[in-house]
């Protein structure tokens, strides 16, 4: 369950339950599981834009990093055909 704060304020113990409009945006990135992050991040097609989600803050240029991010890039940008085994 939930805990009370100092002035009787509900807080919540795990990430998943902080209410949205009580998290700054740097902080929900902090909250965010990696795997939903990355999803999200899976949508970014661009190279140029995915470079500049990855100046946003240390997390998303780590994310931005992933090797399922980049591959269908690659693959659109010089239409490889890639054997899947070299991308694990």
């Amino acid at each position: 369950g939930d805990s009370m704060g100092s002035e009787g304020e509900v807080r919540a113990k795990s990430p998943a339950r902080v209410s949205p409009a009580r998290v700054s945006a740097g902080s929900l990135l902090e909250v965010l599981d990696s795997d939903l992050l990355l999803h999200v991040l899976s949508h970014v097609r661009d190279a140029r834009r995915l470079e500049a989600v990855s100046l946003v803050c240390k997390r998303l240029s780590h994310l931005s990093r992933s090797d399922l991010l980049w591959r269908p890039i690659c693959k659109a940008r010089w239409r490889l055909q890639l054997e899947e085994d070299i991308w694990l």
